[in-house]
């Protein structure tokens, strides 16, 4: 607001300003494309009755998650939980690890790479787990105003959110999406 509580052009939204609502569900979770384990070409792993399930088309590779192990970080070291009586454990300590995180470039039922990986703003790594995920970090960096209203967006890594870098991760993107075709 300008002197006298009236508002000034500084303080209305550029008409041509590009505004990001974080959606209310997030429709991009499922299915996750990865890295074939057997033959390294594109391969879905995405849920299904009973579980899930691993696919690849090009070398008809397909299995099935047993639901007993889920590949994670516990204290910045690579580990594969196990389940025991419906709990999550570290194999090495037999407890519950009081912190865990998903490996951000593997998929965690099948522990294989993800598809949509690359080098981003000086060495960083921007991944995404499918066309819709790109679709929203896209979304997401072209906007000039963004609502904070909280959601996933306020999870996302500082460099990304810099002014400054947006060029360099739309050109990252653009790379990602080239890989779909």
């Amino acid at each position: 607001m300008g002197a006298g509580g009236q508002e000034t052009t500084r303080d209305r939204p550029r008409p041509d300003a590009a505004r990001f609502r974080e959606p209310a569900t997030l429709e991009w979770q499922d299915p996750v494309l990865v890295i074939c384990p057997r033959c390294g070409n594109r391969a879905v792993a995405e849920d299904a009755e009973g579980g899930a399930r691993l696919r690849c088309e090009a070398c008809t590779l397909r299995r099935v998650w047993s639901g007993q192990d889920l590949h994670v970080t516990v204290d910045g070291r690579d580990v594969v939980l196990v389940r025991r009586a419906g709990v999550w454990v570290d194999p090495v300590t037999g407890r519950p690890p009081a912190r865990t995180s998903l490996l951000p470039t593997r998929e965690a039922r099948f522990g294989v790479p993800l598809w949509l990986v690359t080098e981003c703003c000086g060495g960083r790594v921007l991944w995404a787990r499918n066309e819709e995920h790109l679709d929203y970090l896209r979304a997401y960096v072209t906007a000039t105003l963004r609502d904070r209203s909280g959601g996933l967006s306020t999870k996302l890594p500082t460099w990304m959110k810099r002014a400054g870098n947006r060029d360099e991760v739309i050109r990252a993107i653009a790379r990602l999406r080239a890989t779909l075709q």
